[in-house]
């Protein structure tokens, strides 16, 4: 079982975040097959994962992205960067100032 989104990656462009749910969650951001961002749109997120994604669309060219909608986006985007921090050793060009994360595996937390 796979703790990561499971949606396609798609271009991170104005007319491809058009179709974007404007609803509460959380997604990916990547470059050059390496993730840049983990984030999430709020409860005051404005137009939900379609206005966070569209606000980011230009300050990320060349990128491409993947969301999922989720209720729990605290917790999910927390669980997505567990699990980043326990593929590779580190946070996210993108989330290197988010602190209390520690790495999770399948099977939960990983380490002592």
């Amino acid at each position: 079982m796979s703790l990561s989104i499971r949606a396609p990656w798609r271009p991170l462009t104005a007319a491809a975040v058009a179709d974007a749910p404007a609803a509460t969650g959380v997604y990916e951001l990547r470059r050059d097959a390496t993730t840049v961002l983990v984030g999430y749109a709020g409860g005051s997120s404005r137009f939900g994962l379609r206005g966070e994604l569209t606000g980011l669309a230009g300050a990320y060219p060349d990128t491409e992205y993947r969301a999922e909608v989720t209720t729990a986006y605290l917790s999910r985007w927390r669980e997505l960067l567990g699990v980043h921090l326990a593929r590779t050793g580190l946070l996210p060009a993108g989330n290197t100032d988010v602190r209390g994360i520690g790495p999770i595996g399948p099977k939960g937390p990983v380490g002592p």
